[in-house]
């Protein structure tokens, strides 16, 4: 009788710590949703990299409007980029500030042919959220911050 009790115990703890997990991929999933929903909004990211990083981006902020255009503002290395976005058109400022579009910068070599795939692939936040959460194998909450490891292919 002991047994069973300890093992519907451990079954129903084992249960619970699984619907937690769940719970969390869900909270992300559902709160990405609900901000995709809104008429507009804006955000700003800022990365944290060691100080012995070679590369260290700057902040990023932008502003999106539902089926409408996403504004971005990055900094990587002292210098800006700006980048449009509606649907599967958009453009982005080389380092001179010109106005460009990823089919002029996709023979160049070096940073303008970087921004061309990065522009032309970006998504807004509530995307690369959904995308994330569901790269996950489990995503658990810490504090305000929700973690997880990747699965092998959302590596």
């Amino acid at each position: 009788m002991k047994k069973q009790i300890v093992i519907m115990a451990l079954t129903a703890f084992a249960g619970s710590l699984l619907a937690a997990e769940a719970g969390s991929k869900d909270e992300v999933l559902n709160a990405a949703k609900k901000l995709g929903e809104k008429d507009s909004y804006s955000w700003k990211t800022t990365v944290a990299v060691p100080e012995s990083a070679q590369f260290k981006p700057g902040p990023t902020e932008g502003k999106t409007e539902k089926d409408g255009f996403t504004c971005v503002k990055m900094s990587f290395g002292g210098n800006t980029t700006e980048l449009v976005k509606k649907g599967d058109k958009v453009a982005f400022t080389n380092q001179d500030g010109e106005w460009q579009a990823p089919a002029d910068a996709e023979g160049e070599q070096g940073p303008g042919r970087f921004m061309a795939g990065m522009a032309r692939n970006f998504k807004p936040p509530t995307a690369q959220a959904a995308d994330v959460a569901g790269a996950t194998k489990e995503l658990k909450k810490e504090g305000d911050v929700y973690a997880g490891d990747l699965t092998e292919q959302g590596a």
